[in-house]
């Protein structure tokens, strides 16, 4: 199976068993699974993670009206209005951490001290 496949298959849990419940405001995609591109394989034994996200009832009881209404404006703000536009950014987010981890290995294997 393809992560992005496997992260479909998450959303539609979430969509399907969370939304609605007391609290639930959303899940975020995060584990192993976050890191790495939508057409790689699904490792033997590996899942994809789906954090509860809560930010929204903790802001609801303690911040200010225009705070709420900022962070709530905010995935529109980063272009995400749909689980699709999510999926796509997460993808985009584990190819650039992909980037990122080779240059800090390079890094480190020139520069044993650091480690």
């Amino acid at each position: 199976m393809k992560i992005a496949d496997a992260w479909h298959v998450a959303v539609d849990w979430v969509q399907r068993h969370a939304r609605g419940r007391d609290g639930h405001v959303g899940a975020y995609l995060i584990g192993s699974t976050a890191g790495r591109p939508g057409d790689a394989e699904l490792d033997a034994g590996s899942d994809v993670d789906a954090a509860h996200a809560r930010c929204h009832v903790i802001l609801g009881d303690d911040a200010p009206a225009a705070t709420r209404e900022a962070f709530a404006a905010l995935p529109a703000d980063l272009g995400i209005h749909t689980a699709a536009d999510l999926l796509e950014r997460a993808a985009a987010a584990g190819e650039h951490l992909a980037t990122v981890w080779a240059a800090a290995e390079d890094i480190m294997s020139r520069h044993p001290g650091i480690v």
